[in-house]
């Protein structure tokens, strides 16, 4: 009778451990299941983050490739007007580097034909002004005279605080020229 109740607990007991270990396989079946899950969307979501960083890696690199290659000056100032880009047509028109000019005062750097006080009005306006567009005068690195059209716009970040200005440059010297002997012209005309 004692050996029949050994072995009744004893296969209690080997059914009590077969239902653990079945119970202990189930709940690692689970875990291993969703880790899985999670290792899949992990694997997806890192695949859509190198696309979109591979997309957006392609999109500066064609904004650079247009930039480069624009028949105009292309200059980008911060809120203190410290040159904060200059592209390759700036560095032609004006004869110097992009290394010699950044970070600094683009009005030193044009040397804009008006007077001081005017330099600050202009910069305050600029400063107050959505777009601002005209005809100035700035000088070459050699010190010559290059009449320029301007366009200047405000430059906004992703929290639409105003960083700065982007100007759109155009050397107008032949313009110029051409008026001036048109008024020449005229004038021996009369």
């Amino acid at each position: 009778h004692i050996e029949d109740e050994e072995q009744h607990l004893l296969r209690d007991k080997r059914e009590k451990d077969f239902n653990a270990r079945k119970e202990l396989q189930l709940v690692l079946l689970v875990m291993v299941f969703f880790l899985a899950t999670l290792a899949l969307f992990m694997v997806r979501k890192v695949k859509f983050d190198i696309s979109n960083f591979r997309k957006s890696e392609a999109e500066l690199k064609y904004n650079a490739i247009l930039l480069k290659n624009m028949s105009d000056a292309v200059v980008s100032t911060d809120n203190n007007f410290r040159i904060k880009s200059w592209n390759k047509r700036a560095e032609e028109m004006y004869g110097f580097t992009e290394a010699e000019v950044i970070d600094k005062l683009a009005p030193a750097v044009f040397k804009v034909e008006m007077a001081q006080e005017d330099v600050a009005q202009f910069e305050k306006k600029i400063s107050e002004a959505e777009v601002w567009q005209g005809e100035l005068i700035h000088h070459r690195k050699t010190g010559e005279l290059l009449p320029v059209h301007i366009s200047i716009s405000p430059l906004y970040n992703e929290k639409n605080s105003r960083t700065g200005t982007v100007a759109v440059i155009r050397d107008i010297t032949i313009e110029k020229r051409a008026e001036e002997q048109m008024k020449m012209f005229n004038e021996r005309l009369q």
